[in-house]
């Protein structure tokens, strides 16, 4: 189990925002596989941030500095920039980040989705997303697609293949993935799950398949 919680002040959380939390989310949202498919236990990692915020012109812009609970305190950086561009029958997500952390050195993420509203109960995502970690000089990336499907007010289903792949030691597949994942909002805006059965052909089990199954449970309050 993990928390995260974030002061909500109406007068200026359009601008800026204060999170205490056990874990890095800005880490986990580089990377899809860290927050849509876990398969490794999440890194415990206590610390405060504060998010200051700005719109320039279509572009949302912020800048989190994080103060890990350590001995000694460490701080991390990060600086985004994210934009949606709505077009006649499909809109773009472009997003670019700059971070720095005191363990894993400087890096950049990039990430540009397209989404395509198909009708009124489906639609079709187009992952590319990467990641590149200076200190190691490593570059991942992530590519897919996902189609949603729409049940109810409060159901959907998302149907994802990922195709993670690596520069090291030099730039090759890492695996292939295959998922379902059932969302269901139990009470709007406080309690909602996820049910993901997925199956994976990794480079590091020789590409022989294995099943996994994630189960995410989100209480806000």
């Amino acid at each position: 189990t993990d928390f995260n919680l974030a002061l909500s002040l109406p007068n200026v959380e359009k601008s800026w925002r204060l999170k205490f939390s056990s874990y890095d989310d800005r880490e986990e949202s580089r990377n899809l596989k860290r927050t849509y498919l876990r398969q490794s236990q999440r890194e415990e990692n206590y610390g405060a941030s504060i998010g200051v915020f700005r719109k320039l012109g279509k572009i949302r812009a912020s800048f989190e500095p994080r103060i890990e609970l350590t001995d000694p305190l460490k701080v991390s950086h990060s600086i985004q920039f994210e934009s949606v561009a709505n077009m006649k029958s499909y809109r773009i997500n472009p997003k670019l980040e700059f971070f720095a952390s005191p363990t894993k050195g400087v890096g950049t993420f990039q990430r540009i989705n397209f989404f395509f509203q198909l009708d009124r109960v489906f639609s079709l995502t187009l992952i590319n997303e990467g990641e590149y970690l200076e200190k190691i000089r490593t570059y991942t990336v992530n590519q897919g697609f996902s189609f949603g499907q729409i049940l109810g007010k409060k159901r959907a289903l998302a149907y994802t293949t990922l195709f993670p792949s690596s520069n090291r030691p030099h730039y090759r597949l890492e695996a292939t993935n295959v998922s379902v994942a059932y969302n269901e909002v139990i009470y709007k805006r406080i309690l909602d799950y996820q049910i993901i059965p997925n199956y994976e052909w990794a480079r590091d089990e020789k590409f022989r398949g294995r099943w996994g199954l994630t189960f995410n449970l989100n209480l806000t309050f």
